[in-house]
């Protein structure tokens, strides 16, 4: 049990480390009492419940926030790889389909190169009997400009929040070829360099996530970066899904696969009866 003598000693650090931002969020206060926690301390402190849950919920909400945001990234992440992996299996399932209308629609294209070639060739010899010009030499930049771009790319500040920074660097401590021999710690390596490379910071907090990193009190603006690169990897499902393989393996009855057909031969610009006629002298 507390003394008055102890509490009111207890208060008086706790108050100044609030003042001197001593006390983090992150870990509880440390004090010679034990094992009381930051928040029921500042709830002594208050002397009542309203300030400390106030406190309380605002942490809450906070870690409810990044690991909404965390599992999103997850799933996202998830679902786009079994959607890339899928798609190269329903790829193959529309050549098959399909393979006499590509046969078609490449013999289309080569009969425009050899139209065009033609129209070439016949545009040189008109050109022949007119005096020839010399062609126009492109402007270069000269070396000292170049370099000075090239200068002036590399000075450009980086918007990277300096927590995903932080946040690659640790995922590096655990997962660098020099620290550990575990093929998936050093595939997690490779893989969040790239992330790094590429802006792909769902990635990030996905991998700092299997590490068991901190991640639960991200500010807002690293949580919006996150936001963003989920959402450019929302959209790239998005194009997978309105792909002609991934339609056409979802198509389910023989009424979805006439009218996908209909859809296929307008985008690919095949007219029913010149395909007709080039099946007849094409048989194979």
């Amino acid at each position: 049990m507390i003394t008055a003598i102890g509490k009111s000693s207890i208060f008086s650090k706790i108050k100044s480390s609030i003042i001197l931002g001593a006390c983090s969020w992150r870990t509880p206060c440390k004090s010679s009492v034990g094992n009381l926690s930051f928040i029921f301390i500042i709830t002594l402190y208050h002397n009542g419940h309203s300030k400390s849950t106030t406190i309380y919920n605002m942490v809450k909400k906070i870690r409810r926030k990044v690991k909404k945001i965390a599992m999103k990234a997850s799933f996202t992440s998830m679902e786009l790889e079994d959607l890339a992996e899928e798609n190269e299996a329903y790829k193959k399932t529309l050549a098959d389909s399909f393979k006499k209308e590509f046969g078609f629609i490449e013999w289309k294209k080569q009969q425009e190169r050899l139209k065009a070639e033609q129209e070439l060739q016949e545009q040189e010899q008109d050109s022949e009997e007119e005096p020839e010009t010399g062609p126009e030499e492109p402007e270069t930049e000269s070396p000292e400009e170049e370099e000075e771009e090239i200068l002036e790319q590399d000075s450009r500040p980086s918007d990277t929040p300096s927590e995903l920074k932080k946040l690659y660097r640790a995922i590096a401590q655990k997962t660098h070829p020099d620290k550990t021999t575990d093929e998936r710690l050093n595939e997690i390596f490779k893989l969040s360099a790239e992330a790094m490379q590429e802006e792909n910071w769902m990635a990030l907090v996905e991998f700092a996530g299997e590490l068991s990193l901190d991640i639960e009190f991200l500010s807002d603006e690293t949580c919006g970066k996150v936001e963003e690169s989920i959402e450019r990897n929302q959209t790239k499902i998005k194009v997978i899904k309105s792909t002609f393989s991934y339609m056409w393996a979802h198509q389910r009855t023989e009424q979805d696969k006439e009218l996908f057909k209909i859809m296929f031969y307008q985008h690919f610009q095949i007219n029913p009866e010149e395909f007709q006629e080039w099946l007849n002298t094409n048989p194979s």
